[in-house]
């Protein structure tokens, strides 16, 4: 038994000795892929930095735009969202810039597939992102629209083929000011505007709202200016025209109850322009 034992023994240390090696054969993994801002619903894997032609896509460059400030607010336009869609409508990539962590703000590049794109750029201000999921709408999640800029440009590339791209953005927004000329006061909490029409969305391809509809918009009032007048908000729409008819309803909130309430209509409102009211 003691014979039978060493000669089995050589061969099973040979047999382990295969399977270790065979264990530790090396594994290969894709190369991680690159992209501008994290993977986003809708974006192409086909079209990314390890499958495109390197020497085949867009070199963005957009001219400097208007930064328009508004009292209590920060610059109206510090986001700059590009979206490429190919001929089928299909989002095949996106990126995000922010003023404030950049600073080659307004410059962008990205390779792509031979083909035809459509490029949306969109510049804006809001607390979330901006959302675009096909050429036809853009949203923003928290509704609170500043100034926005916008442009859609369509492009061929063919192998081999770079592009440069100067992009001059179309401000898409009509901008209300309006100024209380009696003292706030002194226990407002909030103002609260009830927009009657106009839209809080766009549509790229037209500039113009996707749709007419309602918004409730409330602005804190600062403890700076109560007891004073003149104290002014900014109302920022999507317009269905060139111009349109604005009709509000404005209310001063305390803490539990409306203090006063305003009724203005007839506000004549106009994409690119301000339109001052005073109220009273």
């Amino acid at each position: 038994m003691k014979r039978r034992t060493r000669r089995i023994f050589p061969f099973l240390c040979a047999m382990l000795i295969v399977l270790v090696n065979i264990a530790c054969e090396k594994v290969s993994f894709d190369k991680p892929q690159h992209t501008d801002t994290p993977e986003q619903p809708g974006d192409d894997d086909d079209n990314d930095d390890d499958d495109a032609d390197k020497t085949c896509g867009i070199d963005v460059q957009v001219a400097p735009f208007v930064i328009t400030r508004s009292v209590e607010y920060p610059p109206s336009s510090d986001k700059l969202t590009f979206a490429v869609f190919d001929s089928n409508r299909k989002r095949v990539g996106m990126a995000l810039q922010r003023r404030d962590e950049m600073e080659d703000f307004g410059h962008w590049h990205q390779n792509f597939k031979p083909g035809k794109y459509s490029l949306a750029i969109i510049a804006h201000h809001t607390k979330d992102d901006v959302k675009i999921a096909n050429l036809d709408s853009v949203f923003f999640a928290d509704e609170f629209v500043m100034d926005t800029y916008s442009k859609v440009i369509d492009f061929e590339l063919k192998e081999g083929e770079k592009r440069s791209i100067q992009v001059e953005l179309d401000c898409v927004t009509a901008k209300i000011q309006l100024k209380f000329s009696d003292e706030m006061p002194m226990d407002a909490k909030s103002i609260r505007v009830f927009v009657h029409n106009g839209s809080s969305s766009f549509n790229p391809l037209t500039g113009y709202a996707v749709i007419d509809k309602a918004d409730m918009i409330i602005y804190t009032v600062p403890d700076s200016v109560l007891g004073k007048s003149g104290h002014s908000i900014y109302v920022n729409r999507f317009l269905s025209h060139k111009s349109d008819v604005i009709n509000m309803t404005v209310s001063i909130i305390s803490q539990f109850e409306d203090i006063k309430s305003y009724q203005l209509t007839g506000i004549q409102a106009e994409i690119g322009k301000t339109s001052e009211i005073e109220v009273k």
